[in-house]
């Protein structure tokens, strides 16, 4: 290989690395950015390798050539799959990958870079002839290798395809721009490596990294054109950091070189340590004190935008107002034109104050209407075809701007109302703003929506006075509503202390009784224990009510984790029917069952949670229903891939505005109603179950409580 060859080669490197330094050092949090960069590392360690193993192999340093060989085989695999990586976020993510996919997707490049480098599975060895390499002997996984050189061609040229369909405006036409490279870049690779060799004519067999450019040039182009960052200001931030790192090292070797000088007793290591710890002190001081290298025109650009956000507020008039926005716009940053309007419907005020001497009146119209459903920060001319809005809307945008003679729309909107709008028009030969333009400018909205409003209500203008008041009348309901719900909380708190002191109270008098009784020694011995049985009772009574309160405390918190279990349902509800027939015998409830399942239905269930849940619900139910009249209907059938499991009762009902709020937290009937858990923790256990439960009034009368779960359809 010629040195001139070898000259063009590592420039070619060194191109695509400044390409994707200065790409990253813009905004290093975007990862459309940051994969670009990864993407450029990734290329440069390709045709490194590459470059280092053909130059061992012309001087048949057969090992050393088949080290590098290999790392150039999987640097290949890492810079094809960056690419497709870097696609994928570029110039925004549309698509959604599962997680899944993503781990495997990096797992496979990082395997089969492994594979590729470091054994002889790819690449197994030289063909050589008469001392002279001629060609590469594959190894016994290499279709591993072209499996993934493949995908990772045609994967980025889907993801462009699906991009096209969502992207439109200025990113369609960077989205079009890279599609033109990538599909230049794989037309060249697949020419030079698949069809040319079929007859024979090897090319590019050493340089093939080089082809990659076609892609990079393109793409980096598209950045840099369209609105990705202003390359004056990136090359002035590469000069400031280039100036302070060489300053730093000069002062660190100038340090150095002095230690030894006037101590020579002083080791070379550890003069060179101290010289670089005060030089890099110094280097972080000088960062700090040295401004960002701006070029004239970024700088003015940030300086007319801050000085006119800080004005606005001076401003007592809407002339003033708008002398202000002219001088900044038009004579400090260039526009051809800044207007600010505000906008009045057809029949509104005709007042003096509302004349057009007075201010800048815009009728309200089609564009109007469509700019406030719009909802951009910012309506640019140049990017009004986006795909989610209807072309009669784009059509009304495009309309509006052009009477206006404006290349830019700034809406003000004062609580979700638009009330006016500053456009500003380009000057003729400028051909697009550049984003840290039409960025600075959106960043003034805020500051002018604050400004406007204040004078047109110092104007005492009608329709801004309705409009605070409307505002004010909104947030006045939204307090009370807030309040009233702060209230509800605090007499649920009030009722949940009142039931929890009753319940507690009761068992705790008995046990306390029994237990003074027994102490004072008055007793029968044969009583004895029926007040330890008595005791007993009221403790576990104690339990049952603190095990509940923790329950609920655990739900919240979401550290209960179901088991669930593939179970029969047919055979857990008539389970359930069973344990509860004899209890229904004793209070003299009627209980029936109607089981509609024709066949045995599966469902992942938690047994014991499943079986507490309908314990409530039947419980809840034998409370309410009338003496010896009651009537309770425990029922089970199928709906829609799920499984309906009711609990119907001929008690009195639920009052209408108590329905939906059942299954609140600490929500009771009172004292003797328990402490207004137990729905709260059937709704919990539901949702833990990916179903759901509510309340509904039975057709007979009384209640019925619906649980509604996901049945195994396998």
């Amino acid at each position: 290989m010629t040195n001139f060859f070898d000259f063009v080669y590592f420039a070619f490197i060194l191109l695509i690395g400044i390409l994707g330094i200065l790409v990253l050092s813009d905004s290093p949090r975007a990862r459309n950015n940051q994969t670009f960069f990864l993407f450029s590392l990734g290329t440069i360690a390709w045709m490194t390798t590459l470059y280092l193993g053909y130059w061992y192999a012309d001087r048949q340093y057969w090992n050393m050539a088949l080290v590098w060989i290999r790392l150039s085989y999987g640097f290949s695999i890492v810079a094809m799959s960056l690419m497709t990586v870097f696609i994928y976020f570029f110039p925004k993510t549309v698509l959604t990958i599962r997680r899944l996919f993503g781990v495997l997707y990096i797992g496979i490049t990082a395997i089969t870079f492994c594979i590729a480098s470091f054994t002889t599975s790819i690449h197994h060895s030289f063909i050589i002839e008469n001392g002279v390499y001629v060609n590469d002997n594959l190894g016994s996984l290499y279709f591993l290798y072209l499996f993934d050189i493949i995908f990772n061609l045609f994967a980025p040229f889907i993801i462009l395809i699906i991009k096209l369909k969502d992207i439109q405006g200025i990113e369609r036409r960077k989205m079009m721009m890279v599609m033109y490279g990538y599909l230049l870049f794989v037309a060249i690779a697949v020419t030079t490596n698949v069809v040319l060799p079929v007859f024979n004519i090897i090319i590019l067999q050493r340089q093939i990294p080089i082809v990659i450019l076609f892609f990079v040039l393109p793409t980096y182009y598209a950045i840099q054109r369209f609105r990705f960052f202003n390359l004056a200001y990136i090359y002035r931030k590469l000069a400031r950091e280039g100036l302070l790192l060489a300053g730093y090292v000069l002062f660190a070797l100038f340090i150095s070189k002095g230690l030894i000088s006037f101590f020579p007793v002083l080791a070379k290591d550890i003069s060179l340590v101290i010289s670089i710890l005060v030089a890099g002190g110094l280097y972080m001081y000088a960062r700090s004190i040295i401004p960002e290298f701006y070029d004239i025109g970024m700088r003015g650009l940030k300086n007319a935008i801050t000085n006119l956000k800080s004005k606005i507020y001076y401003c007592d008039t809407f002339g003033k107002l708008l002398e202000i926005l002219q001088e900044t716009f038009t004579v400090k940053l260039d526009f051809a034109r800044a207007d600010l309007y505000v906008i009045r419907k057809r029949n509104g005020e005709t007042s003096e104050k509302t004349d057009k001497k007075t201010i800048s009146i815009f009728y309200e119209n089609d564009f109007s209407r469509t700019l406030k459903d719009f909802r951009n920060d910012v309506v640019v001319s140049q990017e009004i075809d986006y795909k989610h809005i209807p072309q009669a809307e784009k059509n009304k945008l495009k309309k509006g701007l052009k009477e206006l003679n404006a290349d830019l729309c700034l809406p003000l909107f004062s609580e979700n109302k638009l009330f006016g709008f500053l456009a500003l028009a380009k000057k003729e030969g400028v051909t697009l703003l550049t984003g840290e333009t039409i960025n600075e400018i959106a960043n003034t909205r805020h500051d002018l929506e604050i400004g406007t409003m204040n004078i047109l209500l110092k104007m005492n203008l009608q329709e801004e006075n309705d409009l605070m008041k409307a505002a004010i009348a909104r947030k006045t309901k939204q307090l009370r509503v807030q309040y009233e719900a702060i209230q509800e909380l605090v007499r649920q708190q009030s009722d949940f202390l009142a039931v929890t002191a009753h319940e507690l109270r009761t068992p705790l008098s008995i046990a306390l009784f029994r237990v003074e009784d027994m102490l004072s020694g008055k007793q029968k011995p044969k009583n004895l224990k029926e007040n330890l049985e008595s005791v007993d009772a009221a403790l576990t009574t104690l339990k049952e009510l603190t095990a509940r309160l923790f329950s609920v405390q655990q739900y919240d918190l979401k550290k209960v984790k179901p088991n669930p279990e593939k179970t029969d349902i047919k055979e857990f509800i008539q389970s359930v029917f069973r344990d509860f027939t004899g209890i229904m015998k004793e209070k003299s409830v009627e209980f029936l069952l109607e089981d509609r399942l024709k066949k045995k239905i599966f469902c992942k269930i938690d047994k014991a949670q499943m079986n507490q849940v309908l314990r409530n619900l039947i419980g809840n139910a034998i409370k309410f229903v009338p003496a010896n009249k009651g009537k309770i209907t425990l029922g089970v059938k199928t709906k829609n891939h799920h499984v309906l499991i009711t609990v119907r009762d001929n008690g009195p009902g639920v009052p209408d505005k108590m329905k939906k709020k059942v299954f609140d937290k600490f929500r009771t009937k009172g004292p003797g109603g328990g402490i207004g858990l137990g729905l709260y923790i059937c709704q919990k256990i539901a949702e833990l179950h990916k179903g759901k439960i509510w309340m509904e009034d039975a057709p007979e009368g009384g209640a019925l409580f619906a649980l509604y779960l996901p049945r195994l359809m396998k």
